[in-house]
């Protein structure tokens, strides 16, 4: 679903948003294969999973939805 691009944004062109757009969506995949590592490794050793702050998912998704995209995962 594509949204309206935060009107605080300026100076970027549709181009340049979607480049940055999937270049987030990259990294949110890259973040969640890591996290997804780590609670495999935590829960493998008995320890609490890793809180998703620590990978900074919320704050990748946060800013593709102000730049007017998403950088989902593929189970969202």
């Amino acid at each position: 679903m594509r949204q309206t691009p935060d009107p605080t944004i300026t100076g970027l062109g549709d181009d340049d948003r979607h480049l940055l757009i999937a270049g987030l969506t990259s990294l949110r995949e890259v973040r969640g294969l890591q996290w997804r590592e780590a609670c495999d490794h935590a829960a493998k050793i008995g320890a609490a999973e890793p809180p998703l702050l620590t990978y900074g998912i919320d704050d990748i998704k946060l800013l593709a939805r102000r730049l007017g995209g998403e950088a989902r995962h593929w189970t969202e």
